[in-house]
């Protein structure tokens, strides 16, 4: 059994002769251990023509035998006298169990290392002190905080090399999944980037647009375009898209972080964080057990002007440095367009210090960022606050505005926007 590694994932060739000089050739591919044993995809072809094909579970008797039916089935008249039905079931039955055992023990090579290796080369930053080479880091904060403007701008600084936020940065190739939003809002988004970072042509971001669907439906699509080009690091918008199952699971979080890690790259994951604690990521603790770097992204709104924290508060292997702010200005129409990007002082963003709960205000804005227009009922709900506190603000304050009535309750939206999400190319 030839033993194959390729962009397809780990598989086998084996080849049959029942005919001298005639050849049907058994290819395995994305074999994998699930819960339920050893599942892959076989096919079966003869002068490159596809006689069967399928995803099954290789170690069940039921489903090798409907395999080899088909096979034979599609077999011509000579092939068939000479390699029957039994036969193909028997040398199925042999190839897939080889198949397995061949893939458990090739698939982990175990190394040594010794006085050869004493100049091992140090751990390099992408993006210091955010994004490592060969690691996984999750960026999350609650809904509407900021997060996609942060991982666009750090997607941007890689893909040309700009240093104005983080001056240790290794220019590298970009791919950035979008599950998560339309794809026209990435690009009018790209646009104001680029128009105020004043960067000429191209952002070199290769963008992948699958929102709708799973992590596991593009996977090979990204692995496809890690191999073509070397050294790409993978953004991805976002983990609740991801399509794994319930993010509580640790089942769930388990899938994801083998996912990411299957593709053998640097990556950025964009989460969120429960409304009722910012702390950490939504859902199973073994997320935060799977990322090497974990950030925390604090936010707040001053009139036009969204402030940024930037903190590290998981590393497994580098320290961890003091955070960063950030501040997004917009000029307050409608969409409004950001104007300027700037290292901030905590003394600007109080709210931001480390210990400080953004203010009810901010919380509320992060609320109706994804619900609006929602009554004061419904935000108080979202955040766990008295009713009336949040209906004095919504009355009383410049940053929302009345948007008529759904029976008796009185509905808000964020003033200065737009109530639909998408942005306009």
């Amino acid at each position: 059994m030839k033993y194959i590694s390729s962009p397809d994932g780990t598989g086998y060739d084996k080849d049959l002769e029942p005919i001298p000089g005639e050849h049907l050739i058994f290819r395995f591919r994305d074999l994998r251990r699930e819960r339920t044993g050893m599942h892959g995809f076989l096919a079966v072809a003869y002068k490159e023509k596809v006689l069967a094909h399928d995803t099954f579970n290789l170690g069940r008797d039921e489903e090798r035998r409907r395999f080899a039916k088909s096979t034979h089935l599609m077999l011509n008249d000579v092939l068939k006298e000479a390699c029957t039905f039994e036969h193909i079931k028997h040398v199925t039955d042999i190839y897939c169990l080889e198949a397995c055992t061949e893939w458990e023990q090739e698939q982990y090579p175990i190394v040594e290392y010794g006085q050869e290796d004493e100049e091992v080369k140090p751990l390099r930053f992408i993006l210091a002190p955010y994004l490592l080479e060969d690691s996984g880091t999750f960026l999350f904060a609650p809904p509407g905080a900021g997060k996609s403007w942060i991982a666009l701008l750090m997607a941007l600084c890689v893909a040309r090399g700009i240093r104005t936020f983080w001056p240790d940065i290794r220019e590298s190739p970009v791919l950035f999944v979008n599950l998560e939003r339309p794809a026209r809002s990435l690009k009018f988004r790209e646009y104001q980037l680029r128009r105020v970072l004043k960067v000429p042509g191209t952002s070199d971001i290769k963008y992948l647009h699958a929102r709708g669907h799973s992590l596991k439906a593009v996977a090979k699509a990204i692995k496809k375009q890690l191999t073509a080009v070397d050294g790409t690091v993978v953004f991805l918008d976002s983990i609740s898209r991801a399509g794994v199952g319930s993010l509580k699971e640790d089942e769930s979080a388990n899938a994801f972080t083998d996912m990411m890690n299957w593709l053998g790259c640097a990556y950025l994951a964009i989460g969120h964080s429960p409304r009722a604690d910012a702390s950490h990521l939504f859902g199973s603790q073994m997320f935060d057990a799977g990322a090497e770097l974990g950030v925390k992204l604090t936010s707040t709104q001053e009139g036009n002007t969204l402030g940024i924290g930037l903190k590290v508060v998981k590393s497994n292997d580098t320290g961890k440095p003091p955070p960063q702010y950030l501040a997004l200005d917009f000029d307050g129409g409608e969409p409004g367009m950001l104007t300027t990007i700037r290292q901030a002082k905590v003394t600007e963003f109080p709210e931001l210090v480390e210990g400080l709960k953004p203010s009810l205000v901010a919380r509320i804005m992060s609320v109706m960022e994804e619900f609006q227009p929602c009554d004061a009922t419904a935000v108080a709900d979202q955040l766990h606050v008295d009713r009336q506190h949040v209906a004095t603000l919504l009355a009383n304050r410049e940053e929302f505005q009345e948007y008529g009535k759904e029976g008796k309750k009185k509905l808000y939206v964020l003033a200065r926007r737009p109530i639909s999400t998408e942005q306009p190319n």
